[in-house]
This record gives structure tokens, C-alpha cells and sequence, in this order.
């Protein structure tokens, strides 16, 4: 299991050369298709981002992400949702369908073919040091409004 912050920073090595290519800037993420779409990139001495697709990844290891070659990356992509923008992912409140605020999206949790499986929701910081955070686990239970995720408690 990877948590989506810690994928930020990561390097990318292509595996054909051996070539540092740039690093992970953000993760583009669909809630929908509760899964990572793909990785805005920062490539060296470029002043646009790129974006690498999750199915172009050779490895996505603890320190790098090997891609195939070169012609994994491309142009960003339009549409995604970023976990870093405020309200997108991380951010995002969770409420119940019986009107209870559950807490804030601090983090996602995702398994080895990069779906998501979690979300880590804080309650404040206090809270968080007392008790820990809360995982939320991901099911059918989960409905995305606009400006917030919301929980049915009732299912």
C-alpha cells in the first residue's frame, strides 16, 4: 500500500537509458474510477510539466518510478483531478448522509495497481495526536458531490 503524498517527489529514471528524466510534481487522480490516472511531471531544465500515464510505469518503487522509455510521457493532460489543489482530494470534507462531519481528506491509500482502497481523514490536530486519523475505507457507500464526499450511513 502507497499513501498518494508520498508519491510526490519521487524521481523518474527511464529504464531504457538509465536517464533521470525529472520527478513527481502531483498525482492526477479520478474518484469515479477510484483509481491514480497518471503523474504530472517536472522534467529537467523544462518550464512545463508532462505527464506520465499509471499504465506506462515499469515500477513504482519505494524511491523511483522506472518508466518504460521516453515515449511514455506526454503533453498534460486535461480533466484529471490533482491531489494537491485544495477540495479536489486532499482537502475535500466528508460528511454523513445523516449530517455529521466526519473529518477532512488528509491522504489517500492506495494498493499496488494504484486503486484507491482508503482515504485518511483528520479531525483536527489535537485529535489527530489523541487518537490517530481515520481510515475511511473506499465502497460503494461513498458518493461525490461537489463540494463534498459524502457517506451514506444507512447502506
Amino acid at each position: 500500500m502507497k499513501k498518494g503524498q508520498s508519491l510526490i517527489g519521487l524521481g523518474v529514471i527511464d529504464l531504457e537509458n538509465g536517464e533521470e528524466i525529472g520527478e513527481v510534481v502531483d498525482v492526477l487522480f479520478d474518484h469515479q474510477g477510484r483509481k491514480i490516472e497518471g503523474f504530472r511531471i517536472k522534467r529537467n531544465k523544462a518550464k512545463e510539466d508532462y505527464y506520465i500515464a499509471y499504465e506506462e510505469l515499469y515500477s513504482l518503487g519505494e524511491d523511483i518510478i522506472m518508466i518504460k522509455d521516453r515515449n511514455s510521457i506526454s503533453s498534460l493532460e486535461e480533466g484529471y483531478q490533482s491531489i494537491l489543489t485544495e477540495g479536489e482530494v486532499i482537502g475535500n470534507r466528508v460528511v454523513s448522509n445523516q449530517g455529521d462531519e466526519l473529518g477532512i481528506v488528509q491522504d489517500i491509500v492506495l494498493n499496488d495497481n494504484g486503486e484507491l482502497i482508503a482515504y485518511e481523514l483528520s479531525d483536527g490536530l489535537v485529535q489527530d495526536i489523541l487518537e490517530g486519523r481515520e481510515m475511511l475505507a473506499v465502497d460503494d457507500t461513498i458518493n461525490y458531490g461537489k463540494d463534498v464526499i459524502i457517506i451514506d450511513r444507512l447502506k
